[in-house]
């Protein structure tokens, strides 16, 4: 019993008593004029504080260069597209599929890339026919087939 862990502890410190040192360091005015500084650098600025579209391990300045490319890549994939008749030379159509071409080329997770590529090809393609529609038909052929032999030898 005693290797239980006691589910009241929420942190990985067995002993969550805060330190003193913070809590003096967070009432002097110092610290204080610090983090109201970096707050307000913050508020001026926001772009520079967020990390949306910047996958784990990637700095922000190389996920940018990522997107660039996959921006360019996926104009010139939906040209590509339009002059060949395989989508609309709608503007909604071009702009739904310049964005899932972009994130099927972007430094994003698998799944997105795989959601992205999903919705490209239920647009794209026609889904195969089922097997039991072919089935059916061989079936149906069999039956035919059997019917006009009995009317003939009939």
């Amino acid at each position: 019993m005693a290797n239980k862990i006691d589910p009241s502890i929420r942190c990985r410190n067995p002993n969550p008593i805060p330190n003193p040192k913070f809590k003096e360091a967070a009432n002097r005015p110092e610290t204080r004029a610090k983090l109201e500084a970096y707050w307000q650098r913050r508020r001026e600025n926001p772009q520079n504080y967020y990390r949306r579209g910047v996958p784990s391990g990637m700095r922000k300045e190389e996920a940018d260069r990522e997107w660039a490319f996959a921006r360019m890549y996926a104009k010139e994939v939906v040209k590509i597209m339009v002059a060949k008749d395989i989508i609309e030379d709608d503007p909604k159509v071009i702009a739904a599929f310049e964005s899932a071409m972009e994130v099927l080329q972007s430094p994003m997770n698998q799944t997105t890339k795989l959601q992205a590529a999903r919705l490209i090809l239920d647009f794209c393609k026609s889904k195969p026919v089922a097997k039991s529609e072919v089935t059916v038909q061989k079936a149906e052929d069999w039956l035919a087939a059997v019917t006009s032999d009995a009317l003939k030898n009939g």
